[in-house]
């Protein structure tokens, strides 16, 4: 599979996700570039293919030709939005607080750290005797590995200090080199580990988001709620600095504006977790809804309709006043509670099971990039739960 350059174009609804076809744009084009019009043509056919009335997003990677051709099939089609893979909006934002001066430096002393046991046999021995879990390596793959990295390496701080004290470190004949010597420092770098730890626990929430969108489901529902908590988690941060806080909070408020596409605003409206009772919405959440609904909706009086039946959603009335309803509002999958308890509003469940059904990453056409399917595989671990931490 080296040099080729494969297009995958699957399908997704609520049941799962089909394979339509494949591209080998290494044998189409022979070398030249990918061309907004070359993706064109061949999203465009996968959507007759499919059934106009059957597609209601298109989500690619966010690279320049792929937004072009975004904006070329949401002209030609105005019912169908084009969406930004989530995930790589989110992998961007940890990117970018990486670039940040004191986080490098943090993550290039982790990984000295890390390239020091895992390169030398006898250090690596010395390590595994002490602990059965061995450390998180630094990857090249596309999703940055520096959060799993310096998770564990937090976790296994005092078993480092231990083994560079112990008998066996002395015995050891490479102990009084310079390399040594300095490993001996950065272990007891107080402020290496401090740095270390409230990187740990500022970049916890992204992962999270970015663990959940990394996987296939009806997440799209989900996304803006849990990014908006990124922002209050933040607030409430107080193991930095002001200006490393406003640094990481830059980034963060940077990023977010990606995520105000209307067809995000109206899944998290119509999520029966997130509905509130006064039926408020910020002036953004009124903008983006108001944006699809004239879309989906261009005759006024169809508007008018479907804002009622908002209310309704909202006032929890009908169907929506049941006790049934609300108790089943956060267990349910929220297409299966819309066609439960939705049948007396169908203009809004017909919206709601068509946005609700969807999830908003492209990753799993790619899914060798996916950080925590290969850091699973490679380092035999896994994230314990999508809880946010108190």
């Amino acid at each position: 599979m080296k040099q080729q350059n494969i297009i995958l174009i699957l399908v997704y609804s609520c049941r799962g996700t089909i394979f339509l076809r494949s591209i080998d744009t290494s044998v189409e084009l022979l070398g030249t570039p990918i061309t907004t019009d070359y993706i064109h043509g061949h999203i465009k056919q996968a959507i007759m293919d499919v059934g106009l009335v059957n597609v209601v997003q298109v989500v690619t990677d966010n690279v320049s030709n792929c937004k072009l051709m975004g904006s070329m099939i949401t002209k030609e089609f105005p019912h169908i939005v084009w969406n930004p893979c989530a995930t790589h909006c989110l992998d961007i934002m940890v990117e970018d607080i990486g670039k940040l001066n004191w986080v490098k430096e943090v993550f290039n002393m982790a990984r000295r750290l890390v390239k020091f046991v895992t390169k030398r046999l006898k250090v690596l021995a010395m390590y595994r005797i002490a602990k059965d879990f061995g450390l998180v390596k630094f990857s090249s793959i596309h999703f940055a590995t520096m959060f799993l990295v310096l998770k564990q390496l937090v976790r296994v701080h005092r078993t480092l200090g231990q083994m560079v004290v112990s008998n066996a470190w002395f015995e050891w004949t490479d102990s009084r080199t310079q390399e040594a010597r300095d490993f001996e420092t950065y272990v007891f770098f107080h402020d290496f580990w401090k740095n270390a730890q409230a990187i740990v626990t500022n970049l916890q929430p992204f992962y999270i988001v970015l663990h959940l969108v990394d996987k296939e489901g009806c997440t799209i529902g989900l996304l803006y709620e849990f990014l908006n908590k990124i922002g209050e988690t933040l607030l409430n941060v107080g193991n930095l600095f002001t200006n490393q806080f406003l640094d990481v909070r830059q980034q963060w408020l940077h990023q977010w504006e990606w995520f105000h596409w209307p067809i995000y605003v109206v899944a998290f409206i119509l999520h029966p977790l997130w509905r509130k009772e006064d039926g408020f919405v910020t002036p953004k959440l009124h903008e983006g809804w108001v944006s699809y609904i004239v879309t989906i909706f261009p005759i006024v009086v169809a508007q008018n309709a479907i804002e009622v039946e908002l209310l309704q959603f909202f006032w929890k009335e009908g169907q929506f006043a049941r006790k049934v309803a609300l108790f089943w509002d956060p267990m349910l999958q929220p297409i299966f509670w819309w066609e439960k308890f939705g049948r007396h509003v169908l203009r809004l469940q017909r919206v709601a099971l068509s946005v609700l059904s969807h999830d908003c990453s492209a990753s799993i056409c790619e899914r060798n990039w996916s950080i925590w399917d290969q850091s699973k595989q490679r380092n035999g671990i896994g994230y314990p739960s999508h809880r946010w931490r108190d």
